[in-house]
């Protein structure tokens, strides 16, 4: 990746120099029009609020998406149907956030939007606990608070609240910009500790029961833990309210103006735009069809269809985003002299999306892997606490391993090992670098799965039927403890890839273009999770209820390879990015 000389920043804090709470930021005064300087002290406590709002909204988050294919199963849907919906679940979470974005760019603001979002969030969790009540178990109400109610709610909050924290800090000296960039990676631990708390007890609470709470209450008591998780953030952020750095709303759409450059310079007759557009709503039209056909996995014909033109749209589409906009000079071809935003910031908006599209699905590939597959395949190994127990763990406990990685070498990664590397070396640790770290993590995570799966299948079956897997499926001899290898070198990948591309987004995005560039890389998390669901219905023959009559390792290769090839691309366009710098 080439850079020109004013460019100084790079993508993953290194720890080498102050802490964060060193820093101040500055907040503009609407009545003076004066800026006024925040106390480190101050700032550390608006961050903390900000990251205890994450951890709130990420352990509601995990503890649904974690128990929501097995409560499916529960009441009567099959493997891969639930496994469909789960992945159709997070995909709505991150299609919802081009109109979160939409809204806080042009109507409400960061603040209000992420308070309305998490007024709504806490409703559909509340939606969700009521319809997990074993009197009633109502599937049709549990699917209106998961698939409407929560991802709308998750979409406002995730949408805005990294860039709302990276607003509260002052970047005119070097000492801020460096402190901004290390709260991308203490924001990515404050969602790996919601995480943890989620994976490790409430996961294993609702298939199990405990506390003197029998099992039948399980899924209902967690989702009501999680609701009142949500009321908690809601009241955290409001309290902050008073201390926190507030940005004017602009009144201008950053989706809308860059869509009407889009527009316009197609309409001017530039190929490139043309097809740059065609491609867009391409990957769309690929993201919404891959969605219903999750939700109607049922239909023999219908189902299919869907499928395989969800797959073709999205490949065409990637492919056209990609090429069109590697060098998106068709930008200057708009004719918009009345528009809000600059043709310049609109064009360095658009130049990140073949690194941001490339980097998330070659990542998202291995991650959805762990994300769907991993916990199933644990569902059936031995779950019991130690031999000769009655009690299990659900097979997402082990997602507490991918947690942990993340808490623990987060801190040693930029402490010790990131410094240590360059002062030997005598160089920065830039982009490709670290994501090339993460990726080979990832494929080594995916290789251990893949080799655990063959070995669990190959030995004898317990006579002890599962509490997490399909009704009526044993577990097999060989202990489940064995899956924290894999999920733990995933989160290892994930502290190399994710906050890199998040900073990325925000550090080379023009200020007018961050809420956006924060939209489209969880959009684009989004389209890799549409992909996975279609990669389940291809391989369904292979992935069925019981994992001991197929071959699950085959899902873990197929991801691989797809992530190979991403990688390859990945490694192109990034090379062509011209870095940048902004205020």
């Amino acid at each position: 990746m080439s850079a020109p000389s004013s460019s100084t920043e790079s993508f993953l804090p290194d720890g080498s120099k102050g802490a964060l709470a060193n820093y101040g930021s500055t907040s503009l005064d609407k009545a003076s029009g004066k800026t006024s300087s925040v106390s480190s002290t101050s700032l550390l406590l608006i961050c903390g609020l900000i990251c205890g709002v994450e951890l709130c909204e990420r352990l509601a988050f995990y503890t649904f998406n974690g128990t929501q294919a097995f409560f499916l199963e529960r009441v009567g849907y099959s493997l891969a149907a639930a496994g469909g919906i789960n992945a159709a679940m997070v995909t709505l979470c991150m299609a919802w956030t081009l109109l979160a974005g939409w809204i806080a760019d042009a109507y409400l603001g960061l603040y209000w939007t992420i308070l309305a979002s998490g007024l709504l969030y806490c409703s559909g969790s509340f939606v969700c606990a009521f319809a997990a009540w074993p009197a009633w178990q109502s599937a049709s109400v549990y699917l209106i608070g998961m698939m409407v109610l929560v991802p709308l709610g998750t979409a406002g909050i995730k949408s805005n609240i990294s860039n709302f924290g990276a607003n509260q800090f002052d970047v005119s000296t070097p000492e801020g910009k460096e402190a901004q960039e290390r709260f991308f990676s203490w924001f990515y631990v404050s969602i790996n500790v919601g995480a943890a708390l989620a994976y490790g007890f409430l996961t294993t609470f609702a298939s199990s029961g405990g506390l003197g709470i029998d099992k039948v209450y399980g899924y209902f008591s967690v989702y009501m833990v999680a609701a009142l998780a949500m009321a908690v953030a809601v009241v955290l952020f409001v309290s902050g309210r008073n201390q926190y750095s507030h940005k004017a709303v602009s009144g201008n759409s950053a989706f809308a103006s860059a869509f009407r450059y889009l527009a316009s310079a197609a309409r001017h007759g530039s190929l490139k735009a043309i097809f740059a557009l065609i491609g867009a709503l391409l990957v769309l039209v690929g993201l919404i069809l891959s969605v219903l056909s999750s939700l109607l996995y049922f239909h023999v014909t219908l189902a299919p269809i869907l499928t395989w033109s969800a797959a073709i749209a999205t490949a065409f589409g990637i492919a056209l985003t990609v090429c069109c906009n590697v060098r998106p000079t068709w930008v200057q071809s708009a004719n918009l002299p009345d528009e809000g935003l600059p043709a310049g910031d609109v064009e360095d908006y658009y130049r990140l999306l073949p690194v941001l599209l490339t980097g998330n699905l070659a990542f998202g590939a291995l991650y959805n892997s762990m994300q769907f597959w991993y916990q199933h395949q644990a569902c059936q190994m031995d779950l019991r606490i130690f031999p000769g127990s009655a009690s299990q763990v659900s097979g997402s406990f082990f997602n507490v391993a991918d947690c942990v990685a993340v808490i623990v070498c987060t801190p040693v990664i930029l402490s010790f090992i990131h410094p240590t590397f360059e002062r030997v070396t005598g160089t920065k640790i830039g982009l490709t670098t670290k994501y090339s770290v993460g990726i080979g993590f990832g494929v080594a995570s995916a290789v251990v799965a893949a080799v655990l799966e063959y070995i669990r299948r190959s030995v004898g079956r317990l006579d002890i039927a599962s509490n997490c897997a399909p009704h009526g499926v044993n577990m097999s001899a060989v202990s489940a403890s064995w899956m924290l290898i894999p999920f733990f070198l995933m989160g290892i990948a994930e502290i190399y890839v994710n906050p890199t591309l998040m900073f990325f987004a925000y550090q080379q995005s023009p200020p007018s273009m961050r809420t956006l560039s924060a939209v489209t890389f969880l959009f684009m998390m989004g389209v890799t999770t549409a992909l996975f669901s279609i990669l389940v219905f291809l391989l369904a023959e292979y992935v069925p209820d019981d994992l001991n009559k197929g071959h699950l390792e085959y899902g873990y290769y197929a991801n691989i390879v797809i992530a190979g090839f991403f990688l390859s691309v990945f490694f192109v366009v990034s090379r062509r990015f011209q870095e940048k710098s902004y205020a």
